[in-house]
């Protein structure tokens, strides 16, 4: 499937025989996103930054490299927060070092889209 995402703009996914989405790589991967980004912040409070992110986001241990040892997480937004919020929190509590958003692939939609239609 990364073939498909570096050659093609628009796509049709098929599962047994029926067209199961299409339309735009772009606009399908919005359609999919997860709102899950992978945070690491320096903060002189570690354990008191991830209880709190943990009452307002889900919140899972990560596994990334940062320059400095700092706080690495998986950070899901919950209903009503945006990345704005998680980002705010995180400059006021800390230095942000890395803050990315994980963008379904191909494949991932794909098995995702099956799945719905099952």
């Amino acid at each position: 499937m990364e073939s498909v995402e570096e050659l093609c703009d628009y796509i049709g996914l098929i599962d047994k025989s029926n067209l199961i989405l299409e339309g735009k790589l772009d606009d399908i991967k919005r359609r999919f996103r997860s709102n899950t980004f992978l945070v690491g912040v320096q903060t002189d409070q570690p354990s008191e930054v991830e209880a709190q992110l943990r009452a307002h986001f889900d919140v899972f241990e990560a596994d990334f490299k940062l320059l400095n040892e700092g706080l690495k997480l998986h950070v899901s937004l919950r209903n009503g927060s945006t990345a704005n919020d998680l980002l705010s929190y995180l400059t006021s509590h800390g230095e942000v070092q890395h803050f990315v958003e994980l963008i379904p692939d191909a494949n991932d939609i794909f098995i995702q889209a099956v799945n719905q239609n099952s």
